[in-house]
């Protein structure tokens, strides 16, 4: 019987991810008589590495259950389908989910969506700017801040990242004025020579608040946050009275025992700031107008896509995720399975 391998959470991570973390098993592959009614048998092709995976190690569940210690780490992916007992999902369709960290997955019909075939469009764009990243920067610029209008100022942290640079590249699209916040020299100038972001302020350069003060001498109408954290706090200070605020991650955050706090929160009520916090998952009746959107902007080049690719085996998963966290993305990080 062939055989197969996936990867457990092993230990809470106490402060960064380390591969230690976690283990791999090895199981025999599931045949068709293993499968319940309704289920089917994925191959794993890709998997989505996101900052969201963080909280999911930590032992304590939020929107999404958290993963239990001993269990298979998981991530949305994109897989084949290989055996089926559900009508609605034959051999050889490929599906988007819920995957493991694993080779194979079993699934149900009603956690997965075909993926549509678009000319032209790289599988891994459905994980990035058609996938939950995308969809959910278009979330935050067109209903969490109610649209972007012609000569607005945008202000985007975790710019060169998954989300930022799809939600920086819409708002630009819209017609305002898109300031970006990335980390390094090529990541500042991804964001403005290829993405058509107007300013980059670099976080890493030691004169990042002079950056960041002049950037924003004049203030900005909405805020996209990526990262929390102290960014957070200079843009509540920084802000145009009754901007709005796109609450989406707090990456910077994420890795540590006591988050930072933020000493500018009363310039919230002082300045009216809209602030508002949002998961695209709850808005999965919308998913196929936001993708066909995305997709015609895509199509005609108006959106740019950005893949960061690693491929390796399944058991490369867990450094991968590491490098996540350490910034070695520009755009959106996907792993593609080799095994």
């Amino acid at each position: 019987m062939s055989s197969y391998t996936r990867v457990l959470l092993q230990q809470h991570p106490k402060t960064t991810i380390e591969a230690s973390d976690f283990k791999p098993e090895t199981l025999p592959i599931p045949s068709k008589s293993d499968l319940g009614e309704g289920e089917f048998l994925i191959k794993v092709k890709l998997v989505s590495l996101d900052p969201t995976l963080r909280g999911q190690m930590s032992g304590r569940s939020s929107y999404v259950e958290a993963v239990k210690l001993g269990d298979p780490m998981r991530a949305w992916g994109i897989g084949e389908v290989v055996e089926s007992k559900n009508s609605d999902f034959t051999v050889g369709e490929l599906v988007t989910g819920i995957v493991n960290f694993s080779e194979y997955t079993v699934g149900s019909g009603k956690d997965y969506r075909k993926i549509p075939n678009i000319p032209g469009v790289p599988l891994e764009d459905n994980l990035g700017v058609l996938g939950l990243t995308g969809l959910t920067a278009w979330w935050g610029i067109n209903e969490i801040a109610g649209g972007i209008k012609s000569g607005e100022t945008v202000l985007v942290s975790g710019a060169a990242g998954a989300t930022g640079s799809v939600a920086g590249q819409l708002a630009k699209i819209a017609g305002a004025k898109v300031i970006g916040i990335a980390g390094g020299k090529d990541k500042c100038d991804f964001i403005t020579k290829e993405l058509g972001f107007d300013v980059a302020i670099d976080y890493k350069s030691p004169d990042f608040k002079k950056q960041f003060e002049e950037a924003t001498k004049d203030g900005f109408d909405v805020y996209y946050d990526n990262v929390g954290g102290e960014i957070l706090d200079m843009s509540i200070n920084a802000a145009s009275p009754f901007a709005r605020f796109v609450m989406c991650g707090g990456i910077s955050q994420y890795n540590l025992d006591k988050p930072q706090p933020l000493y500018n929160v009363q310039k919230v009520t002082s300045k009216r700031i809209k602030m508002w916090g949002f998961i695209v998952l709850d808005h999965f009746d919308r998913f196929p107008e936001m993708i066909k959107d995305l997709a015609t902007l895509l199509g005609t080049g108006k959106l740019k896509g950005k893949t960061h690719l690693i491929e390796g085996p399944v058991t490369g998963l867990p450094e991968a995720l590491k490098s996540l966290f350490e910034g070695a993305n520009t755009g959106k990080m996907v792993y593609k399975l080799t095994n």
